[in-house]
């Protein structure tokens, strides 16, 4: 059977002549139809006789679910051609589309989706059609979903095909052709495939059985340009010096300048091969006009790598990857992954911190840069939450390498430039490497790890403690006053999100403050400056905080100095609500601190909901979660435990004074166990009421209760009853009025006397 003809396979002349006749052809059928008279033989009628009228016939009814009849030429004429096959349907979903029919191109695309075609066939139709129109049906709204679904295939199968290693090998092998217009041809489809016939060219390059295609392969190479400079520098982490020689002296033929930081290396490093080195002297020729020597290279990677730690702080991630090509040694080629810019940023900083502290390793300077770079990205990669802990274990066996007081002095180096990441990283290396030598101070001052437990940084504040922790330092040292401090605080969390509205008004805040309770939050509310700096350092939960331009004492500004200057609340979103002619003078004065928001005052919760995802995404989602703030306070009572457990042995009296926090954590369910077991040890007479009092709340959970109970005992055993006598009867009373109550609480009363009566039972 004969296929149909697609309109664009018709010469101009004729598809002219089918529109004419489409157009023409109902008039010629109407006419054909008319009858000549009424005599059956066909005779004319007599000269001026009149014609008898034909007789009426009735309207034929319209069915109610018939489509309108079709009148556009052009459509009339794609049905005509009945598409079938994948290319018809295309060129007849385009047609009509050209003529603003999306409504019958819909029809043809959906033709094509039922069916889908094989990927060789729907790449043919990217190559004949072009990706232009594929791109046209997934954006033209109409069309959805085919238009879509069509336009994914076709496009996914052509960067197949276009990328298929046999294609491009056998584009390779024409380039070395004796014919140039061939090896034209080929360099140009090379071209087009842009990075991945890059990569298939290196790969070439790292095959000694194509060595007949590596002249052509360098030349062509080099042709390419920018587009190709990417897999090369991947490539220049190759092991075989004939591969990164070749690389090398591609980079230098196109003359790159982004290969200037990642040339030093093969220049400067006395193990370069001899034909390594040549090729790199050369690039730089043709790159620069000049060979650097060793202070060039040593001042150039310092400054790369200081410009990369500095950008670091500011990148952001906006959501789109960026391409990272990378060295397979074993595969002996270069493959490509999407990463987000950041994290592009941390890996381009971290390969020219190595090639530095490579070239000089006895340089302070380059280990300190190293080690922050190293750190900053492993910690980035593996999450910047403590627990876990850094994952890396050959970055872990590297930087425990280099022992602990490079370490120190990158912790040091870390925490003034900013980079958090790098710090938690580094502690966490010193707590397996250090010992609390690194905790004697020098004329009294603390050192860098004593320092990190004020850090802005919460998790570089526990990064901190945990070290000091491991150490199990005995004795007070300079600074010990911040470990109890900081442990004490992250004490006070209640394992929930909250939140911090300051207002003059009463009313408005608390507006505010309900807003924010349907957004997740526990809120708080100040109505003076004074008040509100008490409430913000009173917890760990806070997550942001929202302040009135019309709160005073202090105002406003100097708030916000006061919050930014407390370890507690340094890194705080905060979002200033600010009225009309105040709010450009704000503005000014929020843009250099990249955690506060000024924006107009809100009037309902959607809007405000807009203003705090905006304040949460300004710590990059850094925040501190629920389940870590309740980790740290498990760990701070656990310490405690044991500090207050040998009092001879550990000499830090300041954990007798932190009973409050570890009283308020008792009453917290997660926490209340290990709290009251630190109370217990502790056993002064604050520690043996809370005890009494929550074993005894019938409200509380059972278990609590019980944990209650047996710190008392243990209190009682380790320093006396310290109740008073009416606390002791008013104990007896509970228990003999819950006679009417459960067997468990009762076991838990009774076993509070046991412990009071246990003094008087062993005198006797």
């Amino acid at each position: 059977m004969k296929t149909s003809t697609p309109l664009a396979t018709l010469g101009p002349l004729a598809t002219l002549g089918i529109l004419i006749i489409l157009v023409l052809a109902p008039a010629v059928r109407l006419s054909a139809a008319e009858p000549a008279d009424d005599n059956p033989f066909g005779a004319a009628p007599a000269e001026g006789a009149k014609e008898p009228a034909a007789p009426a016939k009735p309207a034929a009814a319209k069915p109610a679910s018939a489509e309108p009849q079709e009148k556009d030429p052009i459509v009339l004429t794609v049905r005509s051609t009945n598409p079938k096959s994948a290319d018809q349907l295309v060129w007849a979903a385009r047609t009509v589309l050209d003529v603003n029919r999306a409504d019958e191109a819909k029809k043809y695309l959906k033709q094509l989706a039922d069916q889908m075609p094989a990927p060789a066939t729907l790449a043919a139709l990217e190559k004949e059609f072009g990706a232009g129109l594929f791109v046209r049906f997934s954006g033209e709204e109409k069309l959805q979903p085919e238009g879509k679904q069509i336009a994914d295939a076709v496009l996914a199968a052509a960067e197949q095909a276009r990328n298929d290693p046999a294609r491009l090998d056998a584009l390779i092998a024409r380039l070395a052709d004796a014919n140039p217009e061939t090896r034209r041809m080929a360099l140009t489809d090379l071209k087009e495939t842009r990075e991945p016939a890059a990569a298939a060219m290196i790969r070439a390059l790292a095959d000694p059985q194509r060595a007949a295609q590596h002249a052509a392969v360098r030349d062509a190479i080099a042709a390419m340009g920018p587009v190709a400079e990417g897999p090369l520098l991947a490539a220049l982490d190759a092991s075989l010096p004939n591969v990164k020689s070749q690389v090398i002296a591609s980079l230098g033929r196109m003359k790159s300048r982004a290969a200037i930081g990642q040339l030093m290396r093969p220049l400067a490093d006395r193990e370069s091969p001899a034909p390594v080195r040549q090729a790199a002297e050369e690039a730089f020729r043709q790159i620069t006009g000049a060979v650097p020597n060793s202070g060039e290279v040593e001042r150039f990677l310092t400054q790369e790598v200081r410009r990369g730690l500095t950008d670091m702080l500011a990148a952001k991630d906006d959501g789109q990857s960026v391409k990272l090509w990378t060295w397979d040694e074993k595969q002996r080629t270069v493959v490509a992954a999407g990463v987000s810019k950041p994290a592009a940023l941390r890996r381009a900083t971290l390969r020219s911190a190595q090639d530095l502290h490579a070239l000089f390793p006895e340089s302070s300077e380059s280990r300190r840069l190293w080690l922050t770079a190293l750190l900053e990205w492993a910690k980035s990669e593996s999450g910047l939450t403590a627990v876990p802990p850094l994952s890396q274990k050959d970055v872990k066996n590297q930087a425990a390498a280099e022992g602990a007081g490079p370490l120190e002095d990158t912790l040091a180096f870390a925490m003034e430039t900013g980079h958090d990441a790098a710090a938690i990283g580094a502690l966490e290396v010193l707590k397996g490497v250090g010992n609390d030598r690194l905790l004697a101070g020098g004329a009294g001052e603390p050192r860098p790890v004593v320092r990190a437990l004020r850090n802005p940084d919460p998790r570089v504040q526990f990064a901190a403690a945990e070290a000091i922790i491991a150490w199990d330092p005995t004795k007070a040292f300079p600074g010990s006053s911040r470990l109890v401090e900081t442990l004490s605080f992250f004490l006070k969390t209640a394992g929930t999100r909250r939140a911090l509205v300051g207002n003059p008004r009463s009313d408005l805040a608390q507006d505010l403050a309900g807003m924010l309770k349907e957004m997740g939050f526990d809120a708080d509310t100040a109505n003076t400056g004074e008040s509100l700096v008490k409430r913000a350092i009173a917890t760990p939960d806070l997550e942001l905080i929202l302040i009135s331009d019309a709160i005073d004492g202090p105002p406003v500004k100097d708030l916000v100095q006061q919050l930014r200057h407390d370890a507690r609340t340094a890194r705080l979103p905060i979002g200033i609500l600010a009225r009309g002619p105040k709010l450009e003078d704000l503005t000014r004065f929020a843009a250099d601190d990249a955690l506060t928001l000024v924006f107009p005052r809100v009037q309902d919760k959607n809007g405000l909901a807009i203003h705090v995802r905006r304040l949460l995404e300004l710590n990059g989602g850094k925040g501190i979660t629920p389940d870590e703030r309740i980790q740290w306070a498990d760990a701070a009572l656990k310490y405690f435990a044991r500090v207050a457990g040998d009092a001879n042995h550990y000499l830090f009296p300041e954990v007798f004074a932190q009973q409050s926090a570890i009283i308020h954590a008792m009453w917290f369910a997660p926490l209340s166990a290990p709290a009251a077991q630190v109370l217990g040890m502790l056993g002064s007479p604050e520690a043996q009421r809370a005890l009494v009092s929550l074993a005894s709340q019938n409200d509380q959970a059972l278990p609590p209760r019980r944990a209650a109970a047996a710190a008392f005992a243990i209190a009682v055993n380790r320093r006396g009853i310290l109740l008073s006598r009416g606390e002791i009867l008013a104990q007896y009373d509970r228990y003999n009025q819950s006679a009417t109550l459960d067997k468990d609480t009762q076991n838990v009363l009774g076993s509070l006397l046991d412990a009071i009566e246990a003094p008087s039972r062993t005198k006797q």
